[in-house]
């Protein structure tokens, strides 16, 4: 065998073959992590008795094609965030109107129950209920005022979401909206942007890059780089 690498090291056989039921992980846990940690200069070929195989070529053509529109997308509403602040806060505006609204429901809520809490320790001094029964209202009251505050935290961590995803501040822009994508991927690279790559029959590829959950917040023209207002009419 005159091709045969003369070093051990690279003259072993290193096909693989896994076999295992459906859904019991064969893609997920073996075929995915290795090709996300393909070193340099190795391709590989992913067959499947019931579908075709894949490149990995392809798997990273399809992610230097995502981190391409990314950036696109980011540097567009980076200059929608500076060139039009009026529609930036409407926007804005518009998504924590509910959590607004909400924000306001609870204060009420809470005020009604200091209110009646107050009637009832009224109630005590006047010798109208037993201690006994104060001590279950409180305890109630307790409950209640503890509800109602964890759901207030909710919704201002839901406010500051908003908040930040209109601004220079929010992840996804901070990530991608001035990267330099280079020519071939490395390591590094996916580390750096990659979140996971879906690989539907050995055929299609889906890529989701990091912070991406970050973009729910933008109407749908801003990321095709158009601009509307948050009614969804073009300006």
């Amino acid at each position: 065998m005159s091709g045969r690498p003369k070093h051990p090291k690279y003259a072993r056989n290193k096909n693989v073959i896994v076999i295992g039921g459906s859904g019991s992980g064969k893609t997920r846990f073996f075929v995915k992590p290795n090709l996300m940690q393909m070193p340099e200069k190795v391709s590989y070929r992913c067959f499947s008795g019931k579908a075709p195989f894949i490149e990995s070529e392809k798997i990273f053509r399809e992610i230097l094609s995502a981190l391409e529109k990314e950036k696109m997308q980011a540097a567009h509403i980076d200059r929608v965030l500076d060139l039009n602040p009026e529609k930036v806060k409407q926007c804005m505006d518009a998504g924590l109107l509910q959590y607004r609204k909400r924000a306001n429901e609870i204060v009420a809520h809470l005020m009604a129950k200091d209110d009646e809490r107050t009637a009832v320790y009224r109630q005590y001094e006047q010798g109208s209920i037993l201690l006994e029964q104060v001590e279950e209202y409180e305890h109630q009251y307790q409950v209640a005022v503890q509800k109602q505050e964890a759901a207030f935290k909710k919704v201002m961590l839901a406010v500051n979401d908003i908040e930040k995803a209109f601004s220079h501040g929010n992840p996804w822009l901070m990530k991608f909206r001035a990267i330099s994508i280079p020519e071939k991927l490395e390591r590094t690279h996916l580390k750096e942007w990659l979140d996971h790559v879906w690989i539907v029959d050995f055929e299609q590829v889906e890529v989701i890059l990091q912070e991406s959950e970050w973009k729910r917040f933008f109407p749908e023209e801003w990321l095709n780089n158009g601009e509307e207002d948050c009614n969804g009419k073009k300006e």
